[in-house]
């Protein structure tokens, strides 16, 4: 039996704590089913030297995200045979990347989690983290980080607004005079005020419900977001009908982020690159991954009643004239039905019309 322990590490720039889970194994934590497990760890020959980042003196500390999907989030599980004591495992799309390709070379690691984007890049510059599993690329010559090529998916951000709420948005700059927010676990107020435009101001809010309450009660005109974490989180909220999504305004990509100051970046860069060409060539594949988390994460709330339910508003347009919600589609939310999750990982494939994930670009922000 794999033997897994947790402990609480206390992240001395912010006070947060970050849960750490330690393997005996590499893939402990990660594979649920014992036989693939085993499949898994016997695949490939490789054994790392003592001591060089990923041997098992010398785990890969993995930096994910708290609550960030489909790009990270934390799922709790009970330790077998127990009813209460419970271990803490990562999810999310670079991480099952990250995770797939290292378990292929027998490598050892542990997840670190983080509740936001920049909090986890600065783990990684203090020594802390090897590994990001969702980084943008970094023009900054003195980095400490080292990008692995090509990236994975790319990232577009999008304005979020109530139907009928706001105009057509093709740029940053027509949102002057009005009120934006973004989520405090995204960061990405660092990432564009570079070349944000005069007259816009983004207030920051924590959580996602906030932010989609605040759209609701009308006490913001637009969130400005990822189009993936939009995704997710609207299916969640289950408002994905009663909201407009602007055309990309930026569209950087994510790519797998490793330490330039230990051995990992040098002893693995080879084989990952190798690997993610590969893999990012399939481009169903890439898909597949993101339908998977999207779908996931929207099952696990399916039973949580739209968030249009919940809160009080009343939805207007410019011209100030009441809209009509249409009933019918209240109804559809309030007997949501439960469905078979890999029933609706296919009907996903189908018309899930997002994105394509792109090659590397070289469209990077400066390090905050």
């Amino acid at each position: 039996m794999k033997k897994i322990c947790f402990f609480w590490m206390i992240c001395c720039w912010c006070g947060i704590p970050a849960v750490v889970l330690a393997q005996d194994e590499p893939n402990a934590g990660i594979y649920q089913d014992e036989e693939h497990f085993q499949t898994q760890k016997t695949k490939q020959g490789n054994v790392v030297p003592q001591f060089v980042c990923g041997s098992k003196d010398r785990r890969i500390r993995v930096a994910g995200f708290t609550n960030y999907p489909p790009f990270g989030w934390v799922e709790q599980f009970l330790y077998p045979n127990s009813t209460t004591e419970t271990y803490s495992v990562n999810f999310g799309i670079g991480n099952e990347i990250f995770k797939k390709i290292a378990d292929e070379q027998n490598l050892y690691y542990e997840d670190v989690f983080f509740p936001t984007y920049l909090e986890a890049k600065n783990a990684l510059e203090l020594g802390k983290v090897d590994v990001l599993t969702a980084t943008y690329y970094d023009s900054n010559p003195y980095s400490v980080m080292e990008v692995f090529y090509p990236a994975y998916i790319s990232n577009p951000f999008v304005v979020i607004s109530l139907k009928g709420k706001l105009p057509p948005v093709k740029d940053l700059a027509d949102l002057t005079g009005k009120k934006g927010i973004i989520r405090w676990e995204e960061n990405l107020l660092p990432l564009i005020q570079p070349t944000l435009p005069e007259g816009i101001h983004l207030e920051t809010v924590s959580g996602a419900r906030n932010a989609f309450k605040k759209l609701v009660n009308q006490e913001a005109d637009y969130l400005l977001t990822s189009r993936y974490a939009a995704e997710a989180e609207m299916r969640r909220f289950k408002v994905t009908d009663f909201m407009d999504i602007s055309e990309v305004i930026r569209n950087p990509n994510f790519f797998l982020g490793f330490s330039a100051n230990n051995g990992c970046a040098a002893y693995h860069k080879e084989y990952f690159e190798k690997r993610l060409k590969e893999l990012t060539a399939d481009k169903d594949y890439i898909r597949s991954l993101l339908s998977k988390q999207i779908v996931y994460w929207e099952q696990k709330f399916r039973k949580e009643p739209s968030i249009m339910l919940t809160e009080g508003f009343e939805m207007k347009d410019e011209t100030e004239q009441e809209i009509k919600i249409d009933e019918q589609e209240l109804e559809k939310i309030r007997k949501l039905k439960e469905l078979d999750p890999e029933v609706l990982i296919q009907q996903e494939m189908e018309k899930m019309n997002l994105i394509a994930p792109v090659e590397t670009s070289q469209e990077s922000f400066p390090s905050g």
